[in-house]
């Protein structure tokens, strides 16, 4: 709510939720947060893995029996942060209609009413609102994420050795 303008202060919005809506209201969107969410954790996790593929091949191409290597930090970064950009623009749509859940801005109105609202006044441009914000900010935290995730199953593989 402080992002959207409608509050000033931390106090005076979680003041103002628990005094219109009670305890209910701090979960106002959390379907709509999972519906966003676990698609774009998929479409990460596969895109990372694809991009990773395509990387290697492309490194590797015209050399003969040339084994797969552990990417660099860089190299994990730049592939990390293509699956970002391409698992945060595909579920902008969601995003979209998650924020107007979780903000109030169709009040007691579900996941199909919202997905209505969105393309009845803004059609389906509507879907994109946001989406230069929001990959920009998830490009480099996913980048960041496959850095520690990539190092992490080198440490994992190394111990089970």
């Amino acid at each position: 709510m402080q992002n959207a303008g409608s509050s000033t202060s931390l106090s005076s919005t979680v003041s103002s939720i628990y005094s219109s809506s009670g305890l209910t209201g701090f979960y106002r969107g959390y379907v709509g947060n999972l519906a966003r969410d676990v698609p774009f954790r998929v479409f990460q996790m596969v895109a990372y893995e694809v991009v990773k593929k395509g990387y290697h091949k492309r490194v590797n191409s015209g050399k003969r029996n040339s084994a797969v290597r552990q990417l660099s930090s860089a190299e994990t970064a730049f592939c990390g942060a293509m699956a970002g950009t391409f698992s945060a623009a595909i579920t902008n749509p969601l995003d979209v209609v998650k924020t107007m859940m979780m903000t109030g801005a169709n009040p007691g109105a579900g996941w199909a009413e919202t997905i209505k609202l969105v393309h009845g006044t803004s059609g389906l441009g509507g879907f994109a609102k946001g989406i230069v914000p929001r990959v920009g900010l998830i490009a480099p935290s996913v980048a960041l994420f496959f850095i520690v995730y990539e190092k992490s199953l080198q440490r994992l593989t190394t111990i089970k050795k």
